[in-house]
């Protein structure tokens, strides 16, 4: 447009300008010439100062949109505009945003934070926020852990962090664990450290050990380490010797050798170092035959050892014998090692057979010896055909 109107007056003026120099005007006095110049000068700036300023408010009123491409570029601008606005003002953005300013935390960057994936998880992750903010730990880096992954899983790393805090071994290094994959496995890490942090033994050193066990059944693990947690026994030394397990199976069969011992006050270190033979395999057969001799007053260094012969496989089997025996009053050095005869694989076919025998008066050296042929695996044969 200034083009144009520059162009006008100009050629207008050159017009006039040549004019008042023709021939047509030759009578005219030098004076005359002069002041036709100069008015033709005058006109001149005039019109380009009124080209200037027209010019200048044309802009003031906006861009020009004489282009197709720049039209274009204005509406997507304001689409884009209508469409983040129609994100802040979801049922469910609005109610995220409630509870941020219930918890006096509506800021900025706080809003931003709920509108990650189209503000389908606000809620979300404004609960996240606030559980953060409760415990003074909403900072920048720990809002953005939130919205790994979108922000689906913001509640549990929340949770992570709180419980990280409190254990006092919050650090990027510990915190990353729960953001892999979008913290996709956070609940599963949370499930193994929470019964720690509950028992105020979540140190760094197990932290770590919990996070790269391998088990074949961590569930099996866990819900061992859950079972001490319950009963308030969830102690460094428990802990470990669950740890050491190769097995989550084994871990829960230690936990509840464990649990056996402690409901019947024998929870003790000679007795918790009887589960641990054979590698825990048989810990809670092995509790319930310490068990069962403590009720008969029977348990002691020698019978305690009676009962792990063969690594504990027997145990049980031993420790009713030896309660048969001493019930029939025929509990004797001699009777106890007859049991424990083939690691005490038959000692429970080996106690009645003796007490048939010595109800009878038919128990001699010659006829218990008689009774352990083949590890005492036909004691009752033998003992009927003895009797008969």
């Amino acid at each position: 447009m200034f083009n144009y109107i520059s162009k006008y007056f100009f050629t207008t003026i050159n017009n006039f300008y040549d004019n008042c120099l023709s021939d047509n005007f030759a009578e005219r006095t030098d004076v005359e010439n002069k002041t036709a110049q100069t008015v033709s000068l005058f006109i001149g700036l005039a019109a380009i100062t009124t080209a200037g300023t027209i010019y200048y408010f044309a802009n003031q009123r906006g861009p020009k949109i004489e282009d197709p491409s720049t039209a274009h570029h204005l509406i997507q601008k304001y689409q884009k505009s209508l469409l983040a606005e129609d994100k802040r003002n979801t049922p469910v953005t609005i109610k995220a945003k409630k509870i941020l300013k219930k918890a006096n935390i509506l800021t900025p960057k706080n809003e931003e934070a709920l509108l990650v994936e189209h503000g389908a998880h606000a809620i979300i992750i404004a609960s996240a926020m606030k559980i953060l903010q409760d415990e003074y730990l909403l900072t920048s880096e720990n809002r953005k852990a939130l919205l790994v992954g979108g922000g689906a899983n913001a509640l549990v790393i929340a949770m992570a962090i709180k419980i990280l805090h409190r254990a006092k071994i919050l650090n990027e290094n510990n915190l990353k664990f729960f953001l892999v994959d979008g913290g996709i496995n956070a609940r599963d890490l949370i499930g193994r450290i929470k019964p720690l942090n509950d028992s105020r033994i979540l140190t760094q050193k197990n932290f770590a050990a919990l996070v790269f066990h391998e088990s074949d059944s961590m569930e099996d693990l866990v819900d061992a380490i859950n079972l001490l947690r319950r009963k308030g026994i969830l102690t460094q030394k428990n802990l470990e010797a669950l740890l050491a397990a190769k097995s989550g199976e084994i871990a829960y069969q230690i936990a509840m050798g464990i649990e056996v011992l402690h409901d019947n006050h024998l929870l003790n270190q000679e007795n918790q170092e009887a589960l641990l033979v054979s590698g825990g395999v048989y810990a809670f057969g092995i509790a319930l035959g310490l068990n069962s001799l403590s009720n008969a007053l029977l348990l002691n260094e020698k019978s305690r050892k009676a009962l792990l012969i063969g690594g504990g496989k027997h145990t049980y089997s031993i420790a009713r014998a030896i309660k048969i025996l001493d019930e029939a009053h025929t509990l004797t050095p001699k009777t106890l090692e007859a049991l424990l005869v083939g690691n005490g694989k038959y000692a429970y076919r080996i106690a009645p057979s003796i007490k048939t025998l010595h109800k009878t008066h038919l128990l001699t050296q010659a006829t218990l010896e008689a009774l352990l042929v083949g590890n005492g695996k036909n004691a009752y044969e033998i003992a009927r055909a003895i009797k008969t």
